[in-house]
C-alpha cells in the first residue's frame, strides 16, 4: 500500500524502532485504517525527509541524519481532486 507525495521524493525516514518516539510519528502522520483505528505503519514504512523541518536533521557529519528527537511536523492534508493523493508519502513494503 503507498500514499504518495505531491512533492518529489526526496531522502526516504524510515519509522523509528522506539516506541515512545514510534508513536510521536504515527500521531503526527493522523492517519487512520478503514475502520477508523489508528493507523500502524509496518516494519518497512517511511517517510519523505520533507515532512521534516531543517533544523531536523544533523548534518555535521559526513552523513545527514534525522536527530533523535525528530518528529514529522510538514504536512498538508489537503486533497488535490486531480490527482487524489495526499502531500504524505508513506511506503509500506
Amino acid at each position: 500500500h503507498k500514499i504518495f507525495c505531491s512533492i518529489p521524493l526526496y531522502d526516504h525516514c524510515i519509522f523509528p524502532k522506539a516506541s515512545t518516539r514510534r508513536k510521536q510519528w504515527i500521531l503526527a502522520v493522523s492517519r487512520q485504517t478503514p475502520d477508523n483505528k489508528l493507523w500502524e505503519p509496518q516494519k518497512r514504512s517511511f517517510l519523505c525527509s520533507k515532512h521534516f523541518k531543517p533544523d531536523m536533521f544533523d548534518r555535521t557529519g559526513q552523513t545527514v541524519r534525522l536527530r533523535d528527537y525528530a518528529v514529522p511536523t510538514e504536512f498538508d492534508f489537503s486533497t488535490s481532486p486531480e490527482v487524489g493523493y495526499f502531500n504524505l508519502i508513506i511506503f509500506n513494503y
